[in-house]
């Protein structure tokens, strides 16, 4: 028969190098694998995400298993007005701003994580981690805050 992809002829899509949803996958896990980066605490990640949870709920005054969902689908990649279109029944019907505003604090949220652990990291791998250090470290919520206690140790240490 002539059919793409049978009698062991490549599919069309295989052919000219399409990205098929295989494909991407795959993409992505080389990505993920190139960058390598030391393991984070994933414990301490689920209580910080946990925590944003909690506050976004509060500030959206909206159920937290609705913000849970948003959130979750907002890291598998979905476009904002796919979710506040299709989506709307485990959002809570949530609206394209909320969402838009969510995904932002989202993105800043795990700017910061990201940010108070490779200092946690660098601290530890230079013996100066102290528990006021660390103390100080998880009591940061802004990027502006971990740089300000960042230069301050700096001083300190120097």
């Amino acid at each position: 028969s002539n059919l793409p992809g049978c009698c062991g002829m490549a599919s069309p899509a295989q052919g000219f190098g399409i990205m098929t949803p295989k494909r991407k996958a795959a993409r992505r896990g080389a990505r993920s694998k190139a960058k390598s980066k030391p393991q984070k605490n994933s414990q301490a990640d689920g209580e910080a995400t946990g925590a944003f949870i909690l506050n976004e709920a509060q500030r959206l005054r909206m159920d937290p298993q609705h913000v849970a969902q948003a959130v979750q689908l907002l890291e598998e990649d979905m476009a904002v007005p796919f979710i506040a279109t299709y989506r709307k029944e485990v959002t809570g019907q949530m609206t394209t701003e909320q969402l838009t505003e969510l995904d932002r604090r989202l993105r800043t949220h795990r700017i910061v994580e990201e940010k108070r652990w490779l200092l946690a990291l660098e601290w530890r791998q230079n013996g100066a981690l102290t528990s006021e250090l660390e103390e100080s470290l998880r009591l940061c919520d802004s990027l502006q805050d971990l740089e300000d206690l960042h230069a301050s140790a700096q001083r300190q240490l120097a």
